[in-house]
């Protein structure tokens, strides 16, 4: 998955040589990506420039752009990239983990590069999305877009790019608040700790990947995440007699897991991503908040422990101005799981407010009653099968003792009353009789 999101699709924007932009096409689409014409197409690869389509499905549709977590591709949010890219024109940003050093400062005008390109053609909405340290770099760009906006209006320059909305999941702005800035440093340091000895590399994880897997272990699942883990490595090894080669392959793995850290966000590549972003993207939002005035989202896990995500959706509505906050029970920093349809939340946010109508309706005065035909057909499609479904069925006892179906052995009246016992559903079925 790592390998699949770091390559820039066929479909990308490249701000730099390690900075790219790609296109995520609809479910519907996705498979006959290859085959796209220049018409159906919002992108032409080959000179990096985007150009008007015949798409009506994708040119209706606002501009939905991702901007990722410390990983730089976005990892944690990829069960939400069908959803996202049925509704929007959906785009997500990526940045290679080795090569790359931009500053915070470049990093935030990159993504306004790529927004202007993208919108110039139709001058459509966009909305943002930042995930994490994403969550960081989104409001920082929206500033600039605010403070752009303002210049343009004063000197009477018009302003193509409408940011519709803001969304920011376990947002990195409450970076200030952890230790993080402490750990992190002392964490890529154990790279010159690593042995030179290619067989012990080969043996045994570096000292980094193992500390840092054992950190990213303890601070990124939630319990119910941390659970099917478990029961993954159990499973695996469930009826098995532990043996020499259970050993070796359990080593394999073990190493093979903990390189996923060091292969996937290097020990140097974290140090610039810590001291170079996070210090820098804090000091310019925090102070500064209240100035975004864009409709915005803060979806935060109540689990979070890699960051304090719920005071910080608090803090985050209350200093923002048009800021709602949406709590997820039970759920850590990777927010983003099959439990969660962020494009479900963002539509029913007021960032897309339901439009009232015009003419208002007295639900008494102007009620309607539905016709004969109408009723029939809600009996036949919905009550009957309901009735049918959890209707009980009834027994009775003969003389003998013996058990019947059906009630035609219930003594009668001359015998003496009859008392029924029942729940609230069985009573109704008592009236009937």
């Amino acid at each position: 998955m790592y390998r699949q999101l770091s390559t820039p699709s066929e479909f990308s924007f490249s701000t730099s040589p390690t900075i790219h932009f790609s296109f995520v096409p609809p479910p519907t689409k996705s498979a006959a990506t290859s085959n796209m014409s220049n018409d159906e197409s919002v992108f032409d690869s080959v000179s990096n420039e985007f150009f008007s389509h015949d798409s009506d499905e994708i040119e209706s549709k606002p501009l939905a752009l991702l901007l990722p977590g410390l990983d730089g591709v976005g990892i944690s949010s990829s069960t939400q990239y069908e959803d996202l890219s049925s509704n929007f024109e959906f785009w997500r940003m990526s940045i290679d983990i080795s090569e790359d050093r931009t500053s915070f400062n470049d990093l935030v005008t990159m993504v306004v590069r790529f927004l202007d390109e993208a919108t110039k053609r139709n001058n459509k909405e966009v909305l943002l999305i930042g995930e994490s340290f994403g969550g960081l770099l989104a409001p920082n760009v929206a500033l600039r877009l605010r403070n752009r906006s303002k210049r343009r209006e004063k000197n009477n320059v018009e302003e193509n790019l409408h940011l519709k909305g803001l969304v920011m999941v376990n947002p990195a702005t409450s970076y200030d608040e952890t230790q993080w800035g402490s750990f992190a440093p002392a964490l890529s340091s154990l790279r010159h700790l690593e042995t030179q000895n290619k067989e012990d590399t080969n043996t045994f994880p570096t000292p980094y990947s193992v500390l840092g897997g054992a950190a990213l272990a303890t601070t990124i699942p939630d319990s119910e995440q941390f659970q099917q883990i478990l029961d993954i490595i159990l499973s695996e090894y469930s009826g098995r007699v532990p043996d020499l080669e259970m050993a070796t392959e359990g080593l394999a793995s073990m190493k093979e897991g903990f390189d996923v850290l060091a292969e996937n966000l290097p020990a140097a590549t974290l140090e610039h991503r810590i001291t170079r972003w996070m210090p820098v993207g804090t000091s310019v939002i925090n102070s500064r908040l209240s100035e975004i005035d864009v409709p915005s989202v803060v979806v935060a896990g109540s689990e979070d422990k890699m960051l304090p995500s719920k005071k910080e959706a608090l803090r985050l509505e209350k200093e923002m101005p048009n800021c709602e906050r949406v709590d997820i029970a039970g759920s850590g920093h990777f927010v983003l799981d099959n439990r969660v349809n962020l494009t479900d939340i963002i539509l029913n946010s007021h960032i897309f407010p339901v439009e009232e109508s015009d003419v208002k309706i007295d639900p008494i005065l102007d009620w309607e009653a539905p016709t004969k035909e109408e009723i029939h057909q809600i009996l036949v499609d919905r009550v009957e099968p309901i009735r049918k479904f959890t209707s009980p069925v009834f027994f009775s006892t003969d003389k003998s003792g013996k058990r019947r179906k059906g009630l035609s052995h219930i003594p009668g009246s001359d015998e003496g009353p009859i008392l029924f016992v029942a729940n609230h559903q069985l009573c109704k079925y008592i009236l009937e009789l």
